[in-house]
């Protein structure tokens, strides 16, 4: 998570976008398979949702192939880890208040 949020710092230099959202897209499925294990305890939880709110503030385009698997996830996690777990349950509602929004914007009619 810490190598994420530094790079997110460095989108300028060459290669720094490319190279951090090949490791995204790479660990996601496991990072995703942790945060749904219910048995994979609350460190995992907790790495897994740091890994995440990493990746969604620096790389949020390195999500989109996976976005509604991750959104998935995260509304799991935010509902199923059960009551007395908040630490959890803040983490992934900070996640979802951190997934970028996809598509078009409300308009007034609506």
């Amino acid at each position: 998570s810490e190598i994420l949020r530094r790079a997110g710092a460095m989108m300028d230099v060459p290669g720094v976008r490319k190279e951090a959202s090949t490791v995204v897209q790479r660990a996601l499925p496991s990072i995703l398979a942790w945060l749904d294990d219910e048995g994979s305890g609350r460190d995992a939880a907790a790495a897994a949702l740091d890994f995440i709110k990493a990746a969604l503030v620096g790389h949020p385009a390195a999500l989109r192939p996976r976005a509604d698997a991750l959104e998935r996830s995260l509304v799991r996690a935010a509902y199923g880890r059960g009551v007395f777990d908040t630490a959890a349950r803040d983490a992934a509602v900070g996640c979802v208040a951190a997934f970028p929004r996809i598509g078009s914007a409300p308009t007034a009619n609506a």
